[in-house]
Order: C-alpha cells, then structure tokens, then sequence
C-alpha cells in the first residue's frame, strides 16, 4: 500500500497520527539493515522540527532507541495540533472542534465547493473518535456532527430544500418515502432567509437518538430517529454519496 507522501504539518489535523504511524514504520524498514542509523536518513521527514529532533536523537542513541524516538515525535505533534484551536479550508476559519453536551468533537475533514448545493458551502464532518471508515461512522451510535458554514453572497432558499430532496433520493439506499415526513421537518429548518456566514450544525446525539438542527448555534428542533441520522450523514458518506470529492475530503483522505 503506497504511504502517505504528505509530511504532518502538511497533513494538518486529519489523522497525523496514523500517518505518523505509517511513515515511521517505512523509516524503521530504511534503518533496518543499520546498526548505527546515519543523520542523512531523517531527510525521509521533510517536517524540520521532526528532522531536528531525530537528528539529535541519532547522534547518541542506536536503533534500540527508536521507541523513545517514536514517543518523542508523537509528542511534539499531538502537541502541536492540540494548541492549534482552528484550522482553514479554502480560506475559511473553522474550529477543531465543536463541544456538544459537554463533549468534544473533533475535526475529521472538510472541504468545499461542492457541486451538490446551491451557492457554496464549507462543511466539516466533527466525531467524537476520528475515522475514515465511512460505513463505521455510519453505523456507529456516537456523537457526531455536520458543519455547514455558507460562503456564498446568496442562497436561494427553493434551491437548497429541492437539492436537499435529490441528495436523500439519490444516496439514501432503501425506500425514501418511509423518512418523507421526517424529511419535511428537516427541511423546515432551512426556510427563511439564508445568507453569508450563517452556520448550521446537524448533531446527532447518541442520549435521545436525535438529530439536532442549529442555525447560527440556536437549536432550531430536533429529529429522532437512527434510521434517519443514518439517511441524513449517508448524503456525504454512504457507498454512493452526493459528491465522491467531498466524501474524501471529510474523511480525511
């Protein structure tokens, strides 16, 4: 399986910390054959900092030391991502993370541009344990939210409630009219005026098996149901999703 190419400040948030683990097994491999590793083999990093602190570690210690070395590095970057409260996508600010009945959720991914709404939006997919597995967020019956932020100057609001119709069709896999009445309530909370910078949040939480709809971090009423958490998340993450981009995007990939 080809590794990661990106370095982890590159990478940002998304998973640094598996793709820590990935690239510091191949640099394991490289050093396999060496008794003594040699400094020009952290040129693998192209991270300075993480260049800087191999190197150091290199000049005194053997390979028996490479576990400290892992642990040092994992460190310097969960410490590194921690301090860091917001992160940007194609030039917009969003949080790290949103906090949801005393809970932190976490940025999984994000992007924008998609083809699958009127005007432009930046969305962000926020979990309470990060992953890449579409079909395990999907399935799993823990707290996790939708980020919607409108980017665009305006948004035609019949637009937004017909694609929000198209999207359930087209990704939902059973018998959409079952959820059609849930459906309406959720479209409901689109009504009214919508302009730049407003934000929705779509929450599910686990407590009362609900989604939570917020606009402009009011709660606008919630929708319960797993069945339909499930239908309204599959419109980025089920097997045929909106828009296949996206979907990478939010998981990270």
């Amino acid at each position: 399986m080809e590794l990661p190419t990106k370095t982890l400040q590159d990478y940002g948030l998304f998973h640094s910390y598996n793709t820590l683990i990935y690239k510091f097994i191949k640099f394991i491999k490289i050093l396999k054959h060496k008794a003594f590793p040699e400094k020009r083999d952290v040129n693998y990093f192209k991270n300075i900092e993480i260049r800087r602190i191999l190197a150091k570690i290199i000049k005194y210690h053997t390979m028996k030391n490479l576990l400290l070395l892992f642990t040092l590095i994992l460190t310097f970057q969960i410490s590194t991502v921690t301090a860091q409260k917001t992160f940007t996508i194609d030039g917009v600010t969003i949080p790290r993370t949103i906090q949801f009945q005393s809970k932190a959720l976490s940025l999984n991914g994000g992007g924008g541009k998609s083809t699958m709404w009127p005007g432009t939006y930046l969305q962000a997919l926020y979990l309470s344990q990060l992953s890449q597995d579409s079909k395990y967020i999907l399935d799993s019956d823990s707290a996790m939210a939708m980020r919607i932020e409108v980017t665009s100057s305006t948004v035609s609001t019949p637009k937004l409630l017909k694609a929000i119709d198209d999207n359930f069709k087209k990704t939902y896999p059973g018998n959409i009219e079952t959820l059609r009445p849930k459906i309406e309530e959720f479209k409901s909370y689109f009504m009214g005026e919508i302009s730049k910078r407003n934000t929705f949040k779509l929450v599910y939480s686990p407590s009362d098996a609900s989604v939570w709809i917020y606009k402009n971090n009011q709660l606008k009423g919630k929708i319960p149901g797993f069945e339909f958490k499930k239908a309204l998340f599959g419109i980025w993450l089920s097997k045929k999703p909106a828009d296949q981009k996206l979907k990478d995007q939010l998981l990270g990939k």
